[in-house]
């Protein structure tokens, strides 16, 4: 197993938010051995619409801690050394009638209690100069210069190319299989490539962060949750921003999503549910009916029981760290930083309070 026989830290999962935490871990002089089943990015990271989405983010402090992680963003792909996409120019919501729009309103208004959040109501004369191609019932909408598009099929290459720069050993196709425990605090990471011993994990796994939690006596409640997008040929500017799940890249292609259904492990696509997302975005953007579909595919998002993520280390098993949810996109280098801080300060400035594994009464060590 590339000669690596002991590390400071293992991380497990090779998505954004293990490829992330691996980066900043290293970056503060830890050594880090990245473990990952198949290829870095191989499920949700690279299966996402790549917003960088604040404002539709509940509770207050789930919209605060994304626009801390917003943030930051532009430092971070800074120290990438990558040609990587980034637009921070906001998220269009909109309505389609005044029952719509009240409740838009009333986001706002509660989008506007959080310090530093800029956030603009728009009538729809303003939501139709930001994106021309609306539909005429459009009424109005938000939009929060705080939220944002990265380039995600580069991002994670970025991070994992920077994470070796400092250190980092990523074993890719390289299956967990155990976690050693002794006298309640962790011993090593054992593989089907040998063991690797180490005081730290982190269980970064996504949808399989129970089966990995399990492995030390540790019941961790996340459900995979599916998803399909829609990926267009190139086409001409339509979209100067991201309008609601409805994006265009630099290249002219547009993405459409989301499905979000609870079926188990299926990758698969079902051509049977992309009818009512597609029909919401072509009643939003009518110009998308012009426009034909290139390649459709699915996959499956890491979803906690209240949509929240899982940031905690694990009572009852000293040196095991969880770090699991849906918004890894959104939250990576925040991630990084928390996870990074936890480890080598052995706190951080985020309160984690909301996000930890006790507020499931199933989240108990055996």
């Amino acid at each position: 197993m590339a000669d690596l026989r002991i590390a400071d830290v293992v991380v497990i999962g090779g998505g954004i938010r293990g490829c992330t935490i691996a980066l900043f871990l290293s970056r503060a002089g830890m050594r880090v051995a990245l473990v990952e089943r198949r290829f870095p990015a191989y499920m949700a990271s690279s299966a996402n619409g790549g917003e960088v989405n604040v404002t539709d983010k509940r509770p207050a402090h789930y919209t605060a801690m994304s626009l801390q992680s917003s943030r930051m963003y532009p430092e971070f792909i800074g120290s990438l050394e990558n040609d990587i996409f980034l637009q921070q120019k906001g998220i269009l919501h909109v309505a389609l009638n005044q029952e719509e729009m009240e409740r838009l309103e009333q986001r706002v208004e509660e989008l506007r209690q959080i310090p530093g959040l800029r956030v603009h109501l728009l009538d729809a004369r303003q939501a139709k100069e930001l994106v021309p191609a609306l539909a005429p019932e459009v009424v109005g909408g938000y939009v929060s210069p705080d939220d944002g598009l990265v380039e995600v099929l580069k991002l994670v290459p970025a991070i994992v190319h920077m994470a070796r720069r400092y250190g980092a050993t990523i074993l890719s196709k390289t299956e967990v299989t155990g976690i050693v425990v002794e006298g309640g605090r962790v011993r090593g990471v054992a593989t089907d490539r040998g063991r690797i011993s180490t005081p730290t994990v982190v269980n970064a796994a996504g949808v399989r962060v129970p089966h990995i939690g399990r492995m030390a006596g540790v019941t961790i409640p996340v459900d995979p949750e599916h998803g399909h997008l829609v990926i267009s040929e190139p086409y001409p500017r339509l979209l100067p921003i991201p309008t609601e799940y409805v994006m265009q890249w630099p290249n002219g292609s547009i993405m459409i999503g989301t499905s979000n259904t609870k079926i188990g492990y299926d990758l698969g696509v079902h051509p049977e549910w992309l009818p009512v997302f597609l029909k919401d975005a072509m009643r939003l953007l009518p110009e998308l009916r012009n426009v034909k579909a290139m390649r459709v595919f699915a996959n499956i998002r890491p979803m906690p029981p209240d949509r929240l993520p899982i940031y905690d280390r694990v009572p009852g098993v000293e040196g095991l760290y969880i770090a699991v949810g849906h918004s890894g996109i959104t939250l990576a280098p925040l991630t990084g930083k928390i996870f990074a801080d936890l480890i080598t300060a052995g706190r951080t400035d985020m309160d984690l309070g909301p996000y930890s594994l006790s507020r499931f009464s199933a989240g108990t060590a055996n």
